[in-house]
């Protein structure tokens, strides 16, 4: 039996892997624009914005919502700082849960319309293959760059000091490991 009647194994599967969201361009690689279209206009999926789909009609889930904010942030981009500090274990920082925070490389061009989403988009000229965890999905960056973005993305240099204790203290990191990541950002504003 096929996942949501797609008929195609190879969509089953993605859905399945993609928490039932596609980018548009994906979706029509394995159906037509006519099903598509239906598919959304007899509300069997939605569109949350342009270039994004989901494969059911009901409220998104988190994890649904996180792969919105990654496929519509497009190719290099992913989920970075406390959003993904959260998704590798860090606990107590729980007061603006909501907000997504995403990552994308400078040289990525804005689309037009942002997911309904509270979501928080952060450019950075630094972001490489090394940043972004080889595995997890959606794509998030690795511990130590997602703490210290984090810290770097604080109001107050207590909430910075607080993250990055936090993290050591809870055994996600290593002191030495954010000592390394840091002396590749010296140059960036609030890397202090």
């Amino acid at each position: 039996m096929t996942f949501l009647g797609t008929c195609s194994p190879v969509l089953d599967d993605l859905l399945k892997d993609q928490d039932e969201v596609l980018d548009t361009q994906t979706a029509l690689k394995h159906m037509s624009r006519e099903t598509l279209r239906w598919r959304i206009k007899s509300g069997r999926w939605q569109q949350p914005c342009r270039g994004i789909v989901v494969a059911h009609s009901g409220p998104l889930t988190q994890r649904q919502r996180l792969w919105v904010a990654t496929l519509w942030g497009g190719s290099g981009a992913a989920l970075a700082g406390l959003t993904a500090a959260r998704l590798s274990g860090l606990r107590g920082f729980d007061r603006d849960q909501e907000a997504i925070h995403l990552l994308r490389p400078v040289s990525r061009k804005v689309r037009a319309s942002a997911p309904p989403l509270d979501l928080v988009v952060h450019y950075s000229g630094r972001l490489g293959e090394a940043d972004v965890h080889p595995v997890l999905r959606p794509a998030r960056t690795r511990i130590d760059r997602s703490l210290i973005d984090a810290a770097v993305w604080m109001v107050t240099d207590r909430g910075a000091q607080a993250i990055l204790a936090a993290g050591v203290q809870q055994r996600l990191v290593r002191v030495g490991d954010l000592c390394a990541w840091s002396k590749r950002t010296r140059n960036c504003p609030g890397a202090r």
